[in-house]
């Protein structure tokens, strides 16, 4: 009995000209988690971003920094989360 063909758009994908893995979906939510950190009270050094593949820690800090670009504090705040991986 098989696991099921096909591929998921929110699972893990390979980051293109890498064999590290990424998955925007889960993306997308850190970036959500993170601002709903920062709205709470939480200071950008107390929350880390920690991703298990390299190309995920590259895509979220992109991410990061796209929204540190707006300019309002949450924002600010939240380019200054630390994101790294343990790959």
């Amino acid at each position: 009995g098989g696991g099921g063909g096909g591929s998921s758009s929110s699972g893990p994908q390979e980051a293109a000209g890498s064999a590290s893995k990424t998955n925007t979906a889960e993306a997308d939510r850190l970036m959500a988690l993170a601002r709903f950190l920062v709205q709470q009270g939480y200071k950008s050094d107390q929350i880390v971003i920690l991703t298990m593949y390299k190309g995920q820690m590259s895509l979220v800090r992109r991410r990061m920094a796209e929204i540190g670009e707006k300019k309002d504090a949450t924002s600010e705040k939240m380019a200054r989360i630390r994101v790294t991986t343990t790959d």
